[in-house]
């Protein structure tokens, strides 16, 4: 089958945004990542880890390969077997290929684009595809419950320093209450007072005894 190129452009407004920027990626990415087959009925994606790294967020806002798979699928495209078109490149290599192919997304053919649209009912999605769904939502569930582990453990720190908090708090308002209500007692101290003089030390006045003589007199009438 010899395919004429067809240079009309797109109509954009008819054709949908996923179809013309897949079309346009296919023309004009690394043929080593990805390229039209031989014959341009189909397009081949060499490498998929580069084309979903590199090639992908070029044209869309991820770069997930298997939401790229599935949009395809929404689309009626279908994923080819390997040996049904003819590459030349080592067999090994080959296996590693994803080729996909529709009745009206070949080369030089872009004004086709529009004849494709969603079919009413979806494709069924192959085991590999689902398998892939399954461990995407497997490893969003670990995700989930980590961050749910982690949340309870910030969330359990959080409690504890609140009810830290308050305790101190309320120890702090009870030791207040009881200095209003209970003021300290300052001991009292009576001031020492020395002893008072005898008048006769500070009058120098001779001391008198009892019977009326003086101390001198006192002591001659022992003599």
């Amino acid at each position: 089958m010899t395919l004429v190129p067809n240079n009309k452009r797109i109509d954009s407004d008819k054709v949908p945004i996923f179809l013309r920027k897949t079309y346009h990626m296919i023309d004009t990415c690394d043929s080593n990542v990805a390229s039209w087959s031989n014959d341009g009925l189909s397009f081949v994606v060499k490498d998929p880890e580069i084309f979903a790294m590199q090639i992908i967020p070029q044209f869309f806002k991820h770069n997930n390969f298997s939401s790229f798979v599935r949009q395809l699928n929404f689309y009626g495209f279908r994923k080819v077997r390997s040996d049904q078109i003819k590459i030349s490149t080592d067999q090994k290599e080959e296996d590693k290929y994803w080729r996909f192919r529709h009745e009206k997304f070949v080369r030089g053919q872009p004004n086709w684009l529009v004849e494709i649209r969603k079919p009413s009912t979806t494709t069924a999605p192959s085991s590999q595809e689902v398998e892939t769904l399954k461990n995407e939502v497997k490893n969003l569930k670990s995700e989930m419950a980590d961050m749910s582990s982690n949340m309870k453990q910030l969330s359990g720190l959080v409690r504890s320093l609140v009810d830290l908090q308050q305790q101190q708090q309320q120890q702090m308002e009870r030791k207040k209450r009881k200095i209003q209500h209970n003021p300290p007692i300052v001991p009292y101290s009576t001031p020492i007072v020395p002893p008072q003089t005898l008048s006769s030390a500070t009058t120098n006045t001779p001391y008198q005894c009892s019977n009326g003589y003086s101390a001198d007199e006192e002591l001659k009438a022992f003599e």
